[in-house]
């Protein structure tokens, strides 16, 4: 047994008994963990302070150094699985039996500073404290077909493969569903989105057009392929600014430039000049590449979108009031 089994073994056993004290009972399928009482929301903006003074975050090396009590102890005090912890490493694995892993966050203090919207910063800050969505951050008229957040939900125990397990609810569920359709991408997402609907349009034409065609494509197909990849963007709310021919071009260039930045070569499948990949872009290019932002942009404030969301795009893109609006 390798070293790393022996303190995942040791884990367990204290683990099941953490989890007995902190009022879990195994009920229904084996594996399955089910809360006996009902949590209150905590005020995440007071996780990293105890009654008697500051908690400070304890270096991994530090933390390393702990037995598996003592580390638990810690993160039952500290609050949340820190930032510095590796995705299924032990803190991640302890925090699971803390008392406060999968409490119901308080939306107020969540969403104080953020911008609303259920981006990679919101979420892993929800999931370090045990849910997989952020809270919900106001009511709307259909949430009453939801149940409340009474009816947590959670997957399987599998402590050996340290796999992390979240409460959710079908309210939650629901709410960031239909959120996520209705309200503008964010920038992170939309980006990434538009790049991996590129480099699919891209490919086709490539075998269709270099490759010899394999696929005995004709041209009717073609455009029917590129039309699926472009409705199913749609259907999950990316602007359709972000999937014109010219966005898509950029998009694939943009993306294949930052590969080439991390891996400099060049990849098998080009579809563009290869200076558009290892040479600088010139002005005008940029400008070119961030037309349908600023088109985007334009058409949220003439809709009168929530000017948090126009501001959050206009920080992300390094982009001005003046460049976009003009005076």
């Amino acid at each position: 047994m390798t070293g790393y089994a022996k303190s995942i073994v040791l884990y367990a056993g204290i683990i099941a008994a953490v989890m007995v004290g902190a009022g879990w009972v195994w009920l229904g399928q084996p594996g399955r963990p089910v809360a006996t009482m009902r949590r209150q929301p905590i005020d995440i903006s007071q996780i990293n302070y105890l009654t008697n003074g500051s908690m400070v975050l304890l270096p991994v090396a530090q933390r390393d150094k702990m037995s598996a009590k003592e580390r638990l102890r810690w993160l039952e005090k500290y609050g949340q699985v820190p930032e510095d912890a590796d995705y299924g490493s032990i803190d991640w694995v302890l925090a699971q039996n803390t008392s406060w892993w999968g409490r119901r966050l308080d939306p107020n203090n969540f969403w104080k500073g953020r911008v609303v919207w259920l981006d990679d910063s919101a979420q892993k800050s929800a999931q370090r404290h045990g849910r997989f969505y952020p809270p919900i951050p106001y009511e709307e008229s259909w949430h009453t077909n939801y149940p409340g957040d009474e009816g947590i939900d959670w997957g399987s125990f599998q402590i050996e493969s340290a796999n992390i397990h979240y409460a959710d609810s079908s309210k939650e569920r629901g709410f960031w569903d239909n959120f996520n359709k209705t309200k503008p991408t964010p920038p992170s997402d939309l980006i990434r989105e538009q790049g991996n609907v590129a480099s699919s349009i891209m490919n086709v034409r490539y075998s269709y057009v270099v490759g010899g065609n394999p696929s005995r494509l004709k041209p009717k197909d073609i455009a029917s392929l590129e039309g699926i990849e472009r409705h199913r963007a749609a259907e999950l709310g990316y602007p359709p600014e972000s999937l014109t021919d010219d966005a898509l071009y950029w998009a694939y260039v943009l993306k294949c430039r930052q590969g080439y930045a991390q891996f400099p070569r060049l990849p098998s499948i080009l579809m563009v000049d290869t200076k558009l990949i290892t040479e600088p872009l010139t002005a005008d290019q940029l400008k070119a590449a961030n037309a349908w932002k600023l088109a985007y942009l334009q058409r949220l404030r003439r809709e009168k979108t929530d000017e948090q969301y126009i501001q959050a795009y206009l920080k992300a893109w390094n982009l001005t009031e003046k460049e976009v609006f003009g005076q």
